[in-house]
């Protein structure tokens, strides 16, 4: 059988028109029998496809990467309140712990002053009463270490407060021990044993002093910086906040054993044995702001100024205070041999070469350029039995002009 060109196109629906050539001919828009478009661009996809951000919602990861973003700012607010709320935390707790401790040290120091009025013994009591007071003293200081052994401090405090205890703890034990001491003072006629007996306890409340500052203050500055705590301060607690009676010192200690045994003024025995005495420390010309001391050896020159003045320093030797001590002067020359005198009164002097007294005195012009004398005198005391060194008689040559 044989077939034409026009066989292989029939019924197919395959125009069988040449085709144009040059380019596409333009599409006529119409639809075949079986309603399929012939021509021009084909159908869009049915469904709601939409444009823009409302494309992107729809998408699901997008949605989770907003999700994410959400919890993620969530999650910082929550870290920033944490966080604040344990620097509130942190914050007050120092506060609370400082105050607390800051409490304790001050009723500490306060115990250190009073027990230094008693030492100083200004109103003359027996040492048995002072070393009954003392006692009283160490039951507040047992008080105030069972105070700081209930603190609860932050936790880079609890060191620094472990020896706020333990200097609370010194410090009771060291009054305790010096009650003992004072009360038995002067009963004990071996001087060298009680001394001894006074120094222990001292020592050891001196000790809590350098403690309190090596092993609490400086720890507690270190946490305040490391932690940027501002605002609170620790402050300082010391049994000896002045010095006196220097925790190791032999004439702190003498100091305090004269004072227990001294007498009230205007009686000449004390409790206890000991000595009474003065003596002529030294004796100053002081003459244009300069001091020049004078010898019983040589003659000192002078320089006759107006504003001369001698200055004399009496010594308490013995082991009581002295009271109302007339101290003389007698200033002779070649053609005045019986001279003139001045008087000056120390109206109270304790024991020990730091608690000397000073009294000064005018010399009468005109001066004379030949050498002249001077000699001062502390009047003996009641009890005084050596009264060689109190007097003493200094030449000197007053520098005239003219």
């Amino acid at each position: 059988m044989t077939y034409t060109d026009d066989d292989l196109f029939d019924d197919e629906g395959i125009d069988s028109r040449p085709r144009q050539r040059g380019g596409r001919s333009r599409p006529t828009g119409g639809r075949s029998g079986s309603g399929r478009p012939t021509g021009g661009r084909p159908p869009r996809r049915p469904g709601g496809g939409g444009s823009g951000a409302g494309a992107v919602l729809q998408s699901k990861g997008a949605r989770l990467a907003i999700l994410a973003g959400l919890v993620l700012v969530v999650l910082l607010v929550l870290i920033t309140s944490i966080r604040g709320c344990q620097r509130d935390k942190l914050e007050s707790s120092y506060k609370s712990y400082m105050t607390a401790a800051n409490s304790i040290g001050a009723g500490s120091q306060t115990l250190g002053q009073e027990m230094q009025v008693l030492l100083d013994n200004k109103t003359y009591k027996a040492p048995t009463v002072i070393g009954q007071e003392i006692n009283q003293l160490a039951t507040r200081a047992s008080e105030l270490a069972a105070s700081a052994n209930k603190l609860s401090p932050p936790d880079a405090l609890k060191a620094a407060n472990r020896t706020l205890i333990t200097v609370m703890e010194y410090r009771r034990d060291g009054l305790k021990q010096l009650s003992t001491a004072v009360s038995g003072a002067t009963a004990v006629a071996d001087q060298d044993n009680v001394r001894a007996s006074l120094l222990e306890p001292l020592k050891i409340l001196g000790a809590s002093d350098v403690i309190f500052k090596q092993s609490f203050l400086r720890p507690v500055e270190v946490a305040f910086a490391k932690d940027k705590i501002k605002g609170i301060n620790a402050q300082a607690s010391y049994m000896f906040p002045d010095g006196a009676f220097n925790d190791a010192s032999d004439a702190g200690v003498q100091a305090i054993y004269n004072n227990l045994k001294q007498a009230r003024p205007g009686t000449t025995t004390t409790t206890g044995t000991g000595l009474h005495g003065l003596d002529i420390q030294s004796v100053f010309a002081v003459a244009n702001g300069q001091r020049y001391q004078l010898s019983q050896a040589s003659a000192v020159s002078v320089p006759a100024s107006a504003d001369l003045v001698i200055e004399v320093t009496v010594e308490d030797g013995g082991d009581f205070r002295e009271t109302n001590i007339p101290v003389e002067l007698v200033y002779t020359t070649p053609s005045d041999t019986a001279g003139q005198k001045q008087t000056q009164t120390i109206t109270s002097i304790d024991p020990g070469a730091s608690n000397a007294q000073k009294v000064t005195f005018r010399i009468p012009v005109p001066y004379t350029r030949a050498q002249s004398t001077i000699k001062v005198t502390a009047t003996p005391v009641a009890g005084e039995v050596k009264t060689d060194n109190n007097t003493a008689s200094y030449p000197v040559l007053f520098q005239v002009s003219g």
